[in-house]
This record gives C-alpha cells, structure tokens and sequence, in this order.
C-alpha cells in the first residue's frame, strides 16, 4: 500500500522547496531543469519502465553534469522516482530531491553549506532546530560496526565508501570519496544526504547504458562535489524529533 501525503503536508513540502530554493538563487546558484522521462536505464536499479526505451527518471546525474560546462554552482530541485520492492514512510514510488554541485569543492564545503540550508529553514518555517547538532565523522567500515541507535542526536558523516557502493564518485585509495550524511538519535538512523567528488563510474555493478563510464574531461578538471537532499526524509526527521 502506498502512503499518500495529506494536504498539510504537501503544503510543508511545498513551502520547504520554495525556501531551498529562495536560499540558492539569493546565493546565484544556477536552478538546472531536467525532465521526468529518460532513455537510458541505470543498472541494478529499481526503475519504471514507461515504454520501450523509456523510463522515468531515478537520479538526476549524470544529465546534470552537463551543465557543469557553463556554471560553477548549480542545483536540481524536483521529483524522481523508484520502483521500490518495499513501500514505508521512507521509500515511496515519487520523491523529492534537492541535488547541488559546487567547483572545487569539498566535504567541508558540503556539511557547511548543509547546515546553513537547515539554518534557513528553521528560520523560514519556524522548524525545530537541527541545524545546531554536532557533526561526527566516521568511515563507512566503522559505521557499520557501530551501535548507532545508542547514540545522543548528531549528524553522522560517514566516508571512505567502497566501489560497490559508489555512483560516478572519484577513486580514492581502495575506496571513493562518497559519503554521506545521516541523522542518528536514540530512535531512529536516516540517510538524509548522499555526498561525493565526481569522477569516472568505477562501480563494477551500477552501469547506465548506452552512456560511457567517464566523465568530459572539462567536467572533471572543475572536480564538482555534489549532494542531494531526500526532503521528504528531512521533514520525516523534523516531525518526529523530540
């Protein structure tokens, strides 16, 4: 059974997207539209098939990265959509993603800019206050070696994510330089961001066909970092906080 948001809150989501969106143009981020439908099917993915040769959109890269000839800091903001085995309050056919790429950037960059968003919305629409949490960082390896529900409120950034587990990140060591962000308190884990430096899709599974494994040249010289927001999952968080 799919769980269909009432109408306060799609108003909330509605009120949360125009304010992520106010933020980033005031700070001249470039909004970049990306259709719903692609003609490209991106392996070991849960996707719908729309017709033959179509189907719509689950990522919004790497249709994105184009743009990244032209523009230092740009952002998608819009609905993408998984064909999930398994539906609850955090995996739903239609979701909504606030995806953001900065030149030259780094995983500081990405955690400060991340706050300063959740900053503005509290501020905004009088949310409960998120943004002042520490942040811990750990690797991917002891992350899952870690009691995690144990733990007091805090943003966890968790890095070092092995090739498997990588989407078109840059190679770093053994690893990549994914990572990504959850919120962890003593009831509940959540993936809230997935982080990394763009780079050649050195996944040995995740392929996208009839698209190539590396990336422009010019696109990689810029080293983009780039992060998307599952605003649902957010306003999940800020809901159920106490």
């Amino acid at each position: 059974k799919v769980s269909i948001p009432n109408s306060m809150d799609k108003l909330l989501l509605s009120r949360t997207i125009n304010a992520l969106r106010s933020y980033l143009l005031k700070k001249r981020f470039f909004e970049y539209h990306l259709y719903s439908s692609v003609h490209y099917k991106i392996e070991s993915t849960d996707v719908f098939q729309l017709k033959q040769d179509l189907y719509l959109r689950v990522n919004p890269e790497p249709d994105i990265w184009s743009i990244g000839t032209e523009f230092e800091k740009f952002f998608f903001l819009g609905s993408l959509y998984r064909d999930e085995t398994k539906l609850d309050i955090l995996h739903q056919p239609e979701f909504t993603v606030l995806d953001i790429y900065l030149a030259q950037g780094i995983e500081r960059d990405v955690v400060r800019l991340f706050k300063k968003l959740l900053a503005y919305l509290e501020k905004s629409l009088d949310f409960k206050n998120l943004s002042s949490l520490p942040v811990r960082h750990m690797t991917h390896e002891k992350f899952n070696q870690t009691p995690r529900y144990l733990d007091k409120a805090s943003w966890v950034v968790v890095t070092s994510y092995p090739k498997q587990e990588s989407f078109y990140d840059t190679e770093d060591g053994g690893n990549t330089k994914k990572f990504e962000i959850f919120y962890v308190d003593g009831k509940m884990i959540i993936e809230v961001v997935a982080c990394g430096e763009l780079g050649d899709n050195v996944n040995p599974v995740m392929r996208i066909q009839s698209l190539p494994a590396s990336l422009p040249t010019s696109v990689k010289e810029k080293k983009f970092i780039g992060f998307g927001i599952g605003l649902e999952r957010l306003l999940h968080i800020y809901n159920d906080v106490v």
